[in-house]
C-alpha cells in the first residue's frame, strides 16, 4: 500500500484510514504544500525582522510629520496673507512676513483664552 498524508497535518505522517480516502493527496503534492507552508514562514520571519534602513525611514516619517505640522500652523495666515497681498489690502510697508506674525499671534491668543475658558469652567481641585 503506498502510504498518503494528510494536508492538514503536515508533522503527524500517519496513512490515512479507508473513510478517509476520499480526501486523500499524492505524496509529490504534500511535499509541494509542505515547500509551500515553509516559504511562507520563512517570509513572516523575514517580516517579523528589524529591517535594514529602519532609522532612514523613521528620519522620513518624522520630516513628513514635521512637514504637515508646519503646513498646518503656517499654511492658513499663509494663504490669507497672500490674498490681502493680492487683493492690494496691505498697508504701505507690510509684507507677508509681518502679516503673517499678526494672524499667528491672534491665532495663540484665540487659543489661550480658549484654554482659560476651560480651565476656568473646571471645578477648582481641592
Amino acid at each position: 500500500m503506498t502510504s498518503v498524508y494528510r494536508p492538514d497535518t503536515l508533522d503527524e505522517r500517519r496513512p490515512l484510514g479507508a473513510e478517509e480516502r476520499d480526501a486523500f493527496v499524492s505524496h509529490e503534492a504534500f511535499h509541494e504544500r509542505l515547500a509551500l507552508i515553509k516559504e511562507r514562514q520563512r517570509a513572516a520571519r523575514r517580516r517579523d525582522e528589524p529591517q535594514k534602513d529602519g532609522g532612514l525611514r523613521f528620519l522620513l516619517e518624522l520630516a513628513a510629520v514635521i512637514v504637515l505640522a508646519l503646513g498646518i500652523f503656517y499654511g492658513q495666515p499663509y494663504a490669507e496673507c497672500r490674498r490681502m497681498k493680492e487683493r492690494g489690502e496691505f498697508w504701505y510697508g507690510d509684507t507677508i512676513k509681518s502679516c503673517m506674525k499678526e494672524r499667528i499671534a491672534r491665532r495663540n491668543e484665540a487659543i489661550e483664552g480658549a484654554g482659560a475658558r476651560v480651565v476656568a469652567m473646571l471645578p477648582a481641585w481641592r
